[in-house]
């Protein structure tokens, strides 16, 4: 096996937090060089794209100790190869938390 192939090119994340009289938000981006995955399936390296996955949430705490947020997974594709299997799809979640 050509393990070198199997390296991605190149790697990076950047992110971004902000808080302030009760919101919060936060910005992820992740990025991921071409490379080579293993296919399960065929036994086989299969070309993986490079790729950019952004991520977002905006939160609301409020007094009682809860938080509402929305949150979003994938932002830039609605589906993306990430790895010689499944494609991650675009996700939206809306979370409540709570604190004591």
């Amino acid at each position: 096996m050509a393990f070198a192939r199997t390296t991605p090119s190149g790697r990076g994340n950047l992110g971004m937090d902000w808080e302030k009289a009760g919101w919060e938000a936060d910005a992820n981006l992740h990025y991921v060089g071409d490379y080579d995955g293993w296919d399960v399936v065929s036994g086989t390296l299969t070309p993986v794209k490079a790729y950019a996955s952004l991520s977002a949430r905006l939160g609301r705490q409020l007094d009682n100790g809860l938080t509402l947020a929305i949150s979003g997974q994938n932002l830039t594709s609605a589906r993306q190869k990430q790895t010689g299997g499944l494609e991650a799809e675009r996700r939206v979640l809306f979370t409540v938390s709570k604190t004591w």
